[in-house]
């Protein structure tokens, strides 16, 4: 008998946190629904966000729709979303103490751990 758990499953939804290389870099993050995956990377389509320290409520999402592969080994942090978050209605509210991911109707989700703290 196999017990393994399968972490993850299609149509799942995901936030992606990249792992900064530098003080300096930006926060990047990534919301979107799992389309396929295996036990190392994972397909998924959604939307980049990123957080500009420098800026109040500097944060951004880029317009367009992407196909993003992630590695489940780079280092990334992977958090799982509910399965009704509305994924085009996301966004991320940003002010000098927190940091927050919501798409307005279900999922409000504390990111604050993620500002940078300089």
């Amino acid at each position: 008998m196999n017990n393994t758990m399968t972490p993850l499953s299609v149509q799942d939804r995901i936030l992606v946190v990249d792992r900064r290389l530098f003080r300096e870099d930006t926060t990047r993050l990534f919301v979107g629904v799992v389309e396929a995956y295996d036990k190392y990377v994972v397909r998924a389509r959604g939307y980049t966000y990123f957080v500009d320290p420098y800026q109040v409520g500097g944060t951004g999402r880029r317009v367009e729709e992407r196909v993003r592969l992630v590695s489940l080994l780079a280092g990334e942090v992977v958090y799982a979303l509910p399965s009704d978050t509305d994924v085009p209605s996301v966004q991320i509210k940003c002010s000098p103490k927190a940091l927050v991911l919501t798409d307005n109707k279900s999922v409000t989700l504390d990111l604050s751990e993620w500002l940078y703290r300089g």
